[in-house]
């Protein structure tokens, strides 16, 4: 067996010198240095749960995220002039590793564990979202009540005279995003409009834009 030291390299184990004593000397660290390689991997996988959980969080994965540092709530200010603080709810999740599997699977095991846990993470923040979302507009008085009937383009048209909607820069209309469970969702992919629902739809449409314009024209715009 060969020994690595500072200065020099001498041999051990032999019968001829089982029982002989050598010096002590300060050995060399033969691995490298992985600090950086530990860092850089700590925050790629950092990354990979932060775009898998919001992946796998439905619609807020359409939603514009702001980064907020080392705060411990946020102000909401309304167009009533009302304020609203709210404090930051915590999004917990724990991340298992069975180093058996880690034996079986290498990295892949991993990048699993993490996906688990990104997948209740996901879960979590549409709770979140969708409760907070419902007492919001609980408070405002925009919930509305369909009396148990089926959801239908009637029924949506009902939905988009309530609200306010805005057109983008070549004048098509930002309609709400509509959630629905995916048994639903299909069942809406294959509605066929009727020629009066297209219509009460464009006659809606053109509401929409009018009253769009005049909120539009009466904004003030700040130098």
């Amino acid at each position: 067996m060969c020994f690595l030291t500072k200065g020099n390299a001498f041999e051990a184990g032999s019968s001829e010198n089982a029982g002989d004593e050598f010096e002590r000397t300060e050995g060399v660290n033969l691995l490298p240095d992985l600090t950086s390689i530990r860092k850089e991997l700590d925050e790629l996988l950092v990354e990979f749960l932060q775009r898998r959980s919001r992946a796998r969080s439905g619609v807020m994965h359409q939603i514009k995220n702001v980064v907020m540092y080392e705060c411990q709530g946020y102000e909401q200010h309304r167009s009533d002039g009302s304020v609203d603080n709210q404090g930051l709810a915590p999004i917990e999740g724990t991340i298992r590793l069975d180093p058996r599997e880690i034996e079986q699977k290498g990295f892949t095991a991993v990048l699993e564990a993490y996906d688990q846990a990104a997948a209740k993470l996901g879960d979590a923040m549409k709770e979140y979202f969708f409760h907070r979302m419902d007492e919001i507009v609980t408070e405002a008085g925009q919930s509305w009540d369909a009396g148990g009937r089926q959801l239908s383009p009637e029924l949506i048209f009902e939905c988009y005279e309530k609200l306010d909607i805005d057109f983008d820069s070549k004048g098509m209309p930002c309609l709400p995003t509509l959630v629905v469970p995916p048994s639903m969702a299909d069942r809406i992919s294959k509605w066929n409009m009727t020629d009066e629902q297209q219509s009460r739809f464009e006659q809606i449409i053109e509401q929409k834009r009018l009253a769009w314009r005049n909120r539009e024209s009466d904004r003030r715009l700040v130098d």
